[in-house]
């Protein structure tokens, strides 16, 4: 086993000739790889149980009334200032996963129902015990000309109290200064019953605590009047728009850690000649990296119609293409392990803070990147333990320069002296040797390469 490692800070590793490798062989960055591999395999199991549950059966309900609450119109018009809902039809769809209109054959699970408006609010109420839901469909109004009342944004509220509109005072919208004030809020009284949210027109997704992460981004309806411009909504998601970012994104990188890690651990305790048939760990850990980089960018294309997921997933396989090129660099150059690794924290944190800004302009700053956040922690890690090795060896060699700095000047002034350093100098010109910058010890020779002679025994010639 090469010990040299072994007696470096850690402050050295991300500006050595090999710094994956050279990180992998220390116990700290092997128990950060496991921790890191442990936390996305749980986020990645804990995708794929709610993909499956989201996608099993309804996705809410079941519930008496559901209702249709429209806080921007086209035109911009929110707040009180919405007339009504701007929808003639609107109901739930269940598992057959289509309108009324558009099924071959009605949904028998669906019972008949009446459907009501009140000030900005369309309601479904279904009879007996309530159903459960997949979905829903509305019809804008019938009027024409009217399309600059139709709904841009709305929510989707279920209840199983019975409500009392009475006059419809209850039922106008609220008082608010912009239309996106109070997307964050799930449950909420309205004429007399209590109304839990179950959707908004638009959503990302994630796995916990709810499945979808509803947005607050605008959409348009059909031009259409009528049943001819009937739009459906389904909130279980194709598998496309979901397994590659948040399944094989999160499984494969943790794979590549736990590989990564034990490559590295044999190839310190295996002889040399059995170590050499492993893969390089830095290899191991960037192929991880870039299937992640690349199922998330296959992502970003089969979502391309849903632009603010698109540009979710681009800007996360970016992102990731600053670590694969951290994970490969190798050789003697200027900082790029941490340059690459503070361009990854920025972007990550830059883009993200820019789609929260879009998605969620109630408050953008209540949703993070838990990766960004690990990038910028281990940036700065990396950072301040290279500038606290810098400072232990400039102290510890302070005393030693104090004394050949006085040896120097004792040497100067003596005439003999200063015509056998004038001789040196001259000697040391007429070789050729190359300009000081290009003068380093290269005495790390590749981790995993079975060319590096052992070192010798301790206290041997």
């Amino acid at each position: 086993k090469d010990h040299r490692w072994d007696t470096s800070s850690a402050g050295f590793f991300a500006y050595s000739s090999h710094p994956v490798s050279a990180a992998l062989l220390r116990l700290p960055f092997q128990i950060f790889l496991l921790a890191v591999a442990a936390l996305y395999c749980l986020t990645g199991t804990e995708s794929l149980l709610s993909f499956a549950s989201a996608t099993r059966g309804y996705t809410h309900g079941p519930y008496v009334h559901y209702r249709l609450e429209t806080t921007l119109t086209r035109n911009g018009t929110f707040g009180r200032q919405v007339a009504g809902p701007g929808l003639s039809a609107f109901g739930v769809i269940g598992l057959n996963g289509c309108s009324p209109q558009g099924c071959v054959s009605l949904d028998t699970t669906l019972p008949p129902f009446a459907s009501w408006s009140s000030g900005s609010s369309i309601v479904a109420s279904y009879l007996g015990a309530g159903v459960s839901m997949t979905g829903w469909y509305m019809h804008p109004s019938l009027e024409e000309g009217s399309q600059a009342g139709d709904p841009s944004f709305w929510t989707v509220w279920a209840s199983n109290d019975t409500p009392e509109p009475g006059n419809g005072s209850c039922a106008v919208g609220g008082d608010v200064e912009h239309w996106y004030q109070g997307g964050a809020v799930e449950e909420t009284d309205w004429c007399g019953a209590r109304w839990t949210k179950v959707a908004h027109p638009t959503w990302r997704y994630t796995h916990e605590p709810s499945f979808w992460d509803f947005t607050q981004i605008p959409v348009s309806l059909p031009l259409e009047r009528g049943a001819q411009g009937l739009a459906t909504i389904l909130l279980k998601p194709p598998w496309y728009h979901f397994v590659p970012y948040w399944i094989l994104g999160d499984l494969s990188f943790a794979v590549a850690c736990v590989i990564a890690v034990v490559c590295a651990v044999c190839k310190g305790a295996l002889p040399r000649r059995r170590a050499r048939f492993l893969p390089p760990p830095h290899l191991v850990l960037a192929f991880g990296l870039a299937t992640a980089a690349f199922t998330t960018f296959c992502h970003a294309l089969l979502v391309r119609d849903v632009w603010f997921l698109a540009v979710d997933s681009a800007g996360a396989s970016f992102s990731l293409l600053f670590l694969v090129a951290a994970a490969l660099f190798q050789g003697y150059n200027w900082a790029a392990v941490p340059v690459l690794i503070w361009g990854y924290a920025l972007v990550q944190n830059g883009y993200w803070a820019i789609c929260s800004t879009f998605m969620f302009p109630n408050d953008p700053w209540t949703k993070v990147t838990y990766s960004g956040i690990a990038g910028l922690v281990l940036a700065l890690l990396v950072t301040l333990l290279r500038h606290k090795a810098l400072c232990v060896a400039n102290r510890m060699i302070r005393q030693d320069q104090m004394r050949c700095d006085a040896l120097w000047e004792t040497m100067l002034s003596q005439e003999a002296h200063t015509q056998h350093l004038r001789e040196l100098d001259k000697h040391v010109k007429s070789l050729d040797l190359p300009d000081a910058a290009a003068c380093r010890q290269f005495n790390r020779l590749r981790l995993d390469s079975s060319r590096a002679p052992p070192p010798p025994p301790p206290g041997g010639r």
